[in-house]
């Protein structure tokens, strides 16, 4: 697999990775996926939600929290796979991505 990308989570990578829900498993453990979520998103001041991009295909979604007086680190608030590229190393891949990018200060 190419090196991934992650990038700020943005309003164009929602249909697509809305369309990953039809997966029973993921919408069990992270839905209901819908527009607010999305809104809740975006507007987010205390973290942020990246979406994996290998070429131009989105291939997860990994979200965090900034640290804070109450909890000073980051802690990762929900990590997706898209449904037909599980089991293929892609979340380790994306988790190494997220310390490599804030270990780095970004």
């Amino acid at each position: 697999m190419e090196e991934l990308k992650l990038l700020k989570f943005k309003p164009e990578d929602f249909e697509e990775y809305k369309s990953w829900y039809k997966d029973v498993n993921l919408a069990k453990e992270l839905g209901p996926m819908d527009k607010e979520w999305l809104n809740a998103v975006l507007k987010e001041k205390d973290g942020q939600e990246y979406s994996a991009f290998n070429k131009e295909n989105l291939v997860a979604v990994v979200g965090i929290k900034f640290p804070n007086t109450e909890h000073p680190y980051y802690f990762i608030t929900d990590i997706a796979v898209k449904p037909s590229l599980k089991n293929q190393g892609i979340g380790s891949q994306v988790l190494q991505k997220l310390i490599e990018l804030h270990t780095h200060g970004e």
